[in-house]
């Protein structure tokens, strides 16, 4: 369809679904489904369709604010959601000179059924939906790799958050450790 249609000009991945409940009550298909909709299915779409992305183009991927703090009522898709961060920033680097843009949208809670149909109680504070379309459009429109924190002030939560977690390994020869410090974005 996009090769007839003479190529892509934006893919947004937006999939979003949870179940409100502990990790260790989680069923193990459950955890499956809910990495395979937050993080997996995006990356695959993406996988598939990035050739058929014209130069110019934008790739939009809506994760989370919530990955910046213990997401204790959601852990599975705060947990999903963090790999498809992760997987965000390897491929804004891995596309760098490709000519398109990489756009990670990290909304604080929208007035959805999100949080109904996870089983949990919506904030009182949340985004108007509208709100968070209109700050992707813009994003979009501007064809550059940006990161979209809604409200502006989540994007606190990603300074203060200790991301990427500090991570300590050891190498083949046991003489050296390796030691990757977190860095501000």
């Amino acid at each position: 369809m996009a090769r007839d249609a003479g190529g892509i000009d934006v893919l947004v991945n937006n999939a979003r679904g949870a179940v409100a409940k502990q990790l260790v009550r989680h069923e193990a298909n459950e955890i499956e489904e809910l990495f395979k909709l937050n993080a997996v299915r995006p990356l695959q779409i993406t996988a598939r369709l990035i050739r058929y992305i014209r130069r110019g183009g934008v790739v939009v991927n809506v994760i989370t604010a919530g990955i910046f703090v213990e997401m204790t009522s959601m852990p599975i898709y705060g947990a999903a959601k963090s790999a498809l961060h992760y997987a965000t920033r390897i491929l804004r680097q891995e596309i760098s000179d490709t000519g398109i843009a990489v756009i990670a949208v990290y909304p604080g809670p929208v007035k959805t059924k999100f949080f109904t149909r996870a089983g949990a109680s919506a904030p009182s504070k949340a985004l108007k939906s509208r709100r968070v379309a209109h700050a992707i459009a813009e994003a979009i429109e501007s064809k550059r790799s940006v990161d979209i924190y809604l409200p502006w002030y989540a994007r606190f939560l990603a300074l203060l958050a200790p991301w990427p977690l500090r991570l300590t390994f050891r190498a083949a020869v046991p003489t050296h450790i390796y030691r990757l410090e977190p860095r501000c974005a």
